[in-house]
């Protein structure tokens, strides 16, 4: 039998803190109930090894919880925590629009508004594990020029941020917030359209601003989001001067 490599026992890992990621958004690994490394081996048919590596870059990540007891549980969901993954979604994702938007094709016009258009058919059938992967799709389009560091970190975002966006799918209010987010990705599209990197830049910002202040609100009234809205100030003016 032929002995696993370091680097493919990396690759492992990595795969099974991937999907224990989608779980923690899906809510099959709960905040309310936590579990032993044994319970969630044999829920994901994986061994221990690999499952413990794998749960260590979660906490690092802060999306797992030890307890003392030695179970685990993912962490709560809290307004400072969907704040600060905007507040950085925000810079790197309108940095990675104005580098994007001006070097889009044809090709990728057509797509974009064929994501779009799947987008807004998938939210008014209430699909919304289909709805998570063509948004994304959308705003990976418009944000995919820069180098492969900044593309990381955006998708780390974004995955952190998935169980926000799934817990509120379907909340009351989902069906109006929804209708505001897709006149919002209307407006990001045309803009892109048009070859306004800068323009695109700013709605992007100012979309995920918008959710997140909604979001905040369902999970702690009166919470103050000023770092978003200082964030949102500094990212949508580009009127001083660039370096070249």
């Amino acid at each position: 039998m032929r002995k696993e490599t370091k680097r493919e026992s990396a690759g492992g890992v990595t795969a099974l803190r991937d999907r224990l990621r989608e779980a923690i958004a899906a809510g099959e690994i709960p905040t309310d109930q936590s579990r032993t490394q044994t319970d969630l081996a044999e829920l994901f048919a994986v061994s221990r090894t690999p499952l413990r590596e794998a749960l260590r870059m979660l906490e690092l990540e802060q999306l797992i919880v030890r307890e003392p007891n030695g179970r685990f549980r993912a962490t709560d969901l809290s307004a400072a925590e969907v704040e600060e993954l905007a507040v950085t979604t925000m810079i790197l994702e309108a940095a990675a629009a104005r580098h994007t938007v001006d070097g889009l094709l044809v090709a990728d016009h057509a797509a974009l508004e064929g994501l779009y258009a799947e987008s807004q058919r998938l939210a008014e059938v209430g699909e919304w594990d289909a709805y998570e992967v063509v948004h994304r799709a959308f705003h990976a389009t418009l944000t995919r020029d820069v180098g492969p560091m900044h593309i990381e970190q955006l998708n780390r975002l974004w995955d952190q941020a998935s169980r926000y966006r799934q817990a509120f799918a379907r909340s009351p209010q989902a069906e109006h917030r929804e209708a505001i987010s897709q006149r919002e990705h209307r407006l990001i599209l045309d803009t892109a359209l048009d070859g306004d990197a800068e323009g695109t830049a700013r709605r992007i910002a100012r979309h995920h601003a918008r959710c997140t202040e909604e979001i905040v609100a369902l999970l702690e009234p009166g919470y103050a989001t000023g770092r978003l809205d200082l964030t949102l100030a500094m990212v949508t003016d580009f009127s001083a001067p660039r370096l070249v």
